[in-house]
C-alpha cells in the first residue's frame, strides 16, 4: 500500500493495463482534504434587540476546504455560507428564535 498523499491537494493516479496485443491507460483525479476537527461557534452577543445586528462565527481548529450551512431551527432552510466561517444577521422577526 503506497502512502503517497501525505499532504492536502490533488492527485493523479495513472493505471496502465496491457497484455501480448494491446494496451490501455486511464487516470484519475481525487483531492485529499483535512477532516474537520474542533468545531464551536462564536456570537457577538447572546442577547439582541429585534431589529438589530448579530454576527456569528464558527470556529475550526482544523480543516480544508470547510462548507458551512447554517441552521436556527426555525423551520426555515439553511443559510448556505459556502465557504465563509461568518455570517451577519440582522434579527426583523420575533419567530425567528
Amino acid at each position: 500500500m503506497c502512502m503517497c498523499c501525505l499532504t492536502v491537494g490533488v492527485y493523479v493516479v495513472l493505471v496502465q493495463a496491457s497484455n501480448l496485443v494491446s494496451n490501455e491507460s486511464a487516470t484519475m483525479e481525487f483531492i485529499v482534504e483535512k477532516p474537520i476537527v474542533g468545531v464551536s461557534i462564536n456570537a457577538s452577543t447572546e442577547y439582541i434587540q429585534l431589529g438589530s445586528e448579530l454576527y456569528f462565527q464558527a470556529i475550526i481548529d482544523s480543516a480544508s476546504d470547510v462548507h458551512c450551512d447554517w441552521n436556527f431551527g426555525d423551520l426555515e432552510s439553511a443559510i448556505d455560507a459556502g465557504n465563509a466561517t461568518t455570517l451577519s444577521l440582522r434579527i426583523f422577526s420575533s419567530r425567528f428564535f
